[in-house]
């Protein structure tokens, strides 16, 4: 598993495994951050995973890959109810904003 291989790796290695992930991630942690939580991966035990979104649907604009979600509320709702045991969880308004904005730009509802 790769969760057990980054949990042997010296510290050099890690520095060189997130600047060669992070450039094809977008998302508001930096270097710092991610060296730091994979410093610590040893601390942590993986119980369980879950893929998200679960159900989605192929979208290949220029020949680029997407995998986007069939029904992005209906997903939201679910991963609330996972995470949080929110079973009566209502999306919010962006969430549903996004929703239709995927939905007008790729047609899959």
């Amino acid at each position: 598993m790769v969760f057990e291989k980054i949990k042997t790796m010296k510290i050099s290695e890690l520095n060189n495994l997130a600047n060669t992930i992070l450039k094809e991630v977008s998302t508001n942690i930096n270097t710092y951050q991610v060296l730091y939580l994979a410093s610590q991966a040893g601390a942590y035990e993986i119980e369980e995973t879950k893929g998200w979104p679960g159900e989605v649907a192929d979208y290949q604009p220029n020949g680029i890959w997407y995998g986007v979600p069939r029904n992005l509320e209906k997903e939201v709702k679910e991963l609330h109810e996972f995470l949080f045991d929110e079973e009566n969880y209502e999306v919010s308004s962006n969430v549903k904003s996004i929703s239709n904005a995927l939905i007008k730009k790729t047609g899959i509802k």
